[in-house]
């Protein structure tokens, strides 16, 4: 709403969000390196996916908007097993949330 209000595309806004947490993120560390390493992959990738999915048909893009949910419920649970980058019930309880969605949207989409 904020963004209408000011008359700017979502998209880029987005993206710089999604790349300050990105960095952030890898500037507080980890414990385990590898993991803040992925980060800023897990967010092209999450990100492209979501893209695809606006550009694509309601049917496909809802599927595929349910995908990457399920994808970010592995990313949760990464998370919540290495006890890094985030709180371990804040990952858990978004695989939860996450993967109820998904749910969701399959059983909407495809019924």
């Amino acid at each position: 709403m904020c963004l209408r209000l000011l008359n700017l595309p979502p998209e880029p806004v987005l993206a710089a969000a999604a790349v300050a947490a990105t960095i952030v993120g890898l500037v507080r560390g980890s414990s385990r390196l590898w993991l803040p390493a992925l980060q800023a992959p897990a967010t092209m990738i999450f990100g492209g996916l979501a893209f695809v999915a606006v550009a694509a048909g309601s049917q496909i893009g809802s599927t595929l908007v349910a995908a990457g949910l399920l994808g970010h419920t592995v990313w949760d649970v990464i998370h919540l097993r290495a006890r890094a980058i985030v709180a371990p019930s804040l990952a858990e309880w978004c695989a939860v949330l996450d993967t109820l969605i998904a749910i969701c949207i399959l059983v909407l989409v495809w019924s």
